[in-house]
């Protein structure tokens, strides 16, 4: 497939920002075949000879269906800032749990059950952690909304995940059909600048309570969970690995530090690396590097393949969810994030997703109400109650869980 197989014109812009960068570019739109990102960036890049940027969304597999990588390329918008259309917002029906909690605990269970089994094999390709996801749908009560609609629900997700949590990397992609793309991830995947690169893995979570007494609490109880720091280093070992086979030297400071969103805690490690010139003497770009990271095993498992076969085997299919997103400029530089805490929007629903983290050590129930919580971010941001929209019912394995405001 080349980039030149499906073009579209959005109505509204691609949008990254992160501490700092910000890109909000309003120009030709691709969705391609999603390998080779580099190669298709450079290609963006000689199609447009004015394009500054090249902003990207790609999908969790390669072989995704209906989920092609989207380049967006253009220069800054001078306009910058949450676009959107003065149209009503649409309400929301009866949202559902895919899968419903019953279904999901018991793919845990299966998971823990393959992973301690071989949990003290030798072997390389033992398998060692696999995350498991699963999503909210919450259909409009009008099915089939104007562009107009869902351009004015991006931008009220956009506002509110501002408003919630300005640290992070927002972003908004338009993927073609009318589909809209929305988030703010915690998780740098990679930064390229120059010859230095920086990545930024997270594994290992805890909700938040808003007492801040208590959260310091539990971020002890992080920094000395045995499970997390297992969970943890899994993840960094295989992100310090992958950069080594790039790097002439990468730099692990050999333990995590906590980060925090409005509702989570997480284990994260800053790790750096220099990138070694390949034998054509150039750097590669951020695009090309994050590929070689993608998935990582914070949102796939250890190792890839294995933890990877194990989710398209059991799982819907996550889409854009647990992909990248980011930006690449001419030489470049740029940065990705890992496409979490965020919603895919339709002209008839909302879904949001979130994972966790499975080992050996597992408890289906625990890991569920982790999923629940790291999806608070994104329901408060669209307006909804999230007690109100997963209640207890749904606690107690009911598919279905009452009708959302909106």
């Amino acid at each position: 497939m080349t980039i030149s197989d499906i073009q579209f014109s959005p109505d509204e812009p691609a949008f990254f920002s992160s501490a700092g960068s910000r890109w909000q570019v309003h120009g030709p739109a691709y969705q391609v075949h999603p390998t080779q990102l580099g190669a298709a960036a450079d290609r963006c890049f000689s199609r447009h000879t004015s394009a500054e940027v090249v902003l990207i969304a790609a999908p969790f597999v390669s072989d995704a269906p209906d989920a092609p990588a989207v380049l967006v390329a253009g220069v800054q918008d001078e306009t910058a800032g949450v676009t959107g259309s003065d149209a009503a917002a649409p309400s929301f029906g009866q949202a559902v749990a895919v899968p419903q909690r019953a279904v999901f605990e018991d793919r845990v269970a299966g998971a823990v059950e393959m992973l301690s089994a071989e949990q003290n094999s030798p072997a390389e390709d033992a398998l060692r952690k696999v995350v498991l996801a699963r999503r909210l749908r919450l259909p409009f009560e009008t099915q089939d909304i104007s562009p107009e609609q869902v351009d004015s629900v991006a931008a009220d997700l956009r506002r509110g995940l501002d408003a919630g949590n300005g640290a992070g990397y927002g972003y908004t992609v338009p993927l073609g059909h009318g589909g809209m793309l929305v988030g703010r991830s915690p998780e740098l995947l990679l930064r390229r600048s120059g010859g230095e690169v920086h990545s930024t893995p997270l594994a290992g979570s805890a909700p938040r309570t808003g007492d801040p007494v208590e959260d310091a609490r539990t971020r002890q109880r992080l920094l000395s969970s045995a499970k997390d720091l297992r969970e943890h280093r899994y993840v960094v070992s295989n992100v310090v690995r992958l950069l080594g086979t790039v790097c002439s030297e990468v730099m692990d400071p050999g333990g995590p530090e906590v980060f925090e969103t409005e509702t989570m805690l997480h284990l994260g490690t800053r790790i750096r690396g220099v990138l070694a010139p390949g034998e054509d003497g150039r750097l590669p770009g951020v695009f090309e590097l994050s590929e070689l990271l993608h998935p990582t095993p914070a949102v796939c498992g250890t190792p890839t393949d294995r933890s990877r076969h194990v989710i398209t085997g059991v799982e819907e299919p996550r889409r854009y969810f647990a992909g990248m997103v980011g930006w690449q400029d001419r030489n470049g530089d740029g940065e990705t994030a890992v496409t979490i805490r965020c919603a895919e929007i339709t002209p008839q629903a909302v879904e949001v997703f979130a994972g966790a983290g499975i080992i050996s050590d597992s408890d289906p129930s625990s890991e569920a109400d982790e999923t629940l919580n790291k999806m608070r971010t994104v329901l408060r941001a669209l307006g909804v109650e999230p007690d109100a929209t997963v209640p207890s019912s749904e606690e107690h394995s009911d598919d279905a869980v009452p009708e959302a405001a909106h």
